[in-house]
């Protein structure tokens, strides 16, 4: 009952055209763009490398805003949240991971300063791949710096993703860049979710932008409708809040139970129950024709 009365009131609350299309429906290349576009004014405006720009943006939830004020504020400090190290000297003759004798041409070293064989360096960028990280860390225990998004494509590119463990999953490296990337993208319109979501439909993959933050009900060009804030099917006037918990009860039956004490009496003429969805007190029973008060069941013509 409750179901039917939510596409009672979708049907009833159907938006002009004006209404509806206050949504662009873009692609992913498009908001990549857009993403990219912070990137290189936070490179630009600051002098820093496209990799050092990204950390700092997804450590202030890519707010250009947000990161301009920090880094005037205490440019040390910001850099040091968002695992921003500048090529630290150092003199470590070992691997941090497997504490084995460094060769010059198996040693790779970040800009924290702390230095890997290539095998163990190449493991721990795997391991924290399938850990679904954005930001993957230096693995110094101690260590705050993150390795650089273009440093991780380069190992994910030539060596795939490889599961730790007997019967680990493998991703081939093109798939494993374009899986990192994704997250990368995923990230970013996670910090701009008033403005961006996915269509639900798993067969579009158009991208819907909002400009005004009151508009809810999308219809996408795919023909899928849904709520631009919660994903869940249309449900003008009911809230997402309400959706939601609608959703989390383990009982249906029950939500049942409760809607129809609440919405349903029976006919006091006839006894054949009504359902009263809306509005107006004044029912007319469809089985006997009697008329009656909804809310004190007397008949109408008393009243």
């Amino acid at each position: 009952m409750l179901a039917n009365y939510l596409n009672y009131m979708k049907g009833s609350s159907e938006k002009t055209i004006d209404e509806i299309y206050q949504f662009q429906f873009v692609k992913k290349v498009d908001v990549q763009k857009q993403m990219n576009k912070k990137i290189a004014k936070i490179s630009e405006t600051f002098s820093f490398s496209p990799d050092e720009a990204t950390l700092a943006l997804i450590s202030k939830r890519w707010s250009n805003e947000m990161l301009t004020n920090s880094l005037f504020g205490d440019y040390n400090a910001c850099l040091l949240e968002a695992g921003i190290a500048k090529n630290i000297p150092s003199e470590q003759t070992e691997c941090f991971i497997c504490y084995l004798p460094l060769e010059p041409d198996n040693t790779i070293i970040l800009p924290c300063g702390h230095k890997y064989c290539s095998e163990c360096f190449i493991q721990n960028i795997q391991i924290q791949f399938f850990r679904q990280s954005v930001d993957f860390k230096c693995a110094q225990e101690n260590c705050k710096a993150y390795i650089f998004p273009s440093k991780i494509r380069e190992i994910l590119s030539s060596n795939g993703a490889k599961e730790p463990g007997e019967g680990g999953r493998q991703i081939p490296g093109p798939q494993a860049v374009e899986q990192y990337n994704q997250r990368l993208l995923d990230n970013f319109m996670l910090s701009q979710k008033k403005n961006f979501c996915y269509c639900p439909n798993p067969k579009c993959d158009n991208i819907v932008k909002r400009d005004d933050y009151q508009r809810h009900d999308v219809r996408c060009p795919c023909g899928c409708s849904f709520c631009f804030d919660c994903g869940s099917d249309i449900h003008d006037p009911a809230t997402c809040e309400m959706i939601i918990a609608w959703k989390k009860q383990k009982d249906p039956k029950l939500l049942d139970e409760i809607y129809r004490k609440a919405h349903t009496k029976p006919c006091p003429n006839c006894k054949v129950v009504i359902e009263h969805i809306y509005g107006d007190f004044h029912m007319l029973c469809m089985n006997c024709k009697f008329q009656f008060c909804w809310k004190c069941l007397q008949p109408w013509m008393k009243l």
